[in-house]
């Protein structure tokens, strides 16, 4: 990244080299938001999936404390 700065910096404005670098860092920053965004729809698909799991053990344990009339942990 950093010669890539300093490329950036000795190149003119007008030059194709600059718009090239210019065009591969808007790519780059493009592929990395893309990622940066499946990954967060990863974490939340399996938060979904922990929360469905909590609801269906808590409900299972509601079910069993109605049948029984009390809840016994053990640790």
């Amino acid at each position: 990244m950093k010669k890539t700065t300093e490329t950036l910096k000795t190149k003119a404005p007008e030059s194709a080299e600059y718009t090239e670098l210019v065009g591969l860092v808007a790519k780059l920053s493009a592929a990395l938001q893309a990622t940066e965004e499946k990954a967060k729809q990863q974490e939340l698909a399996k938060a979904k999936a922990n929360n469905k799991r909590l609801a269906e053990a808590t409900s299972k344990m509601r079910k069993e404390y109605d049948e029984v009339g009390e809840v016994s942990f053990f640790l």
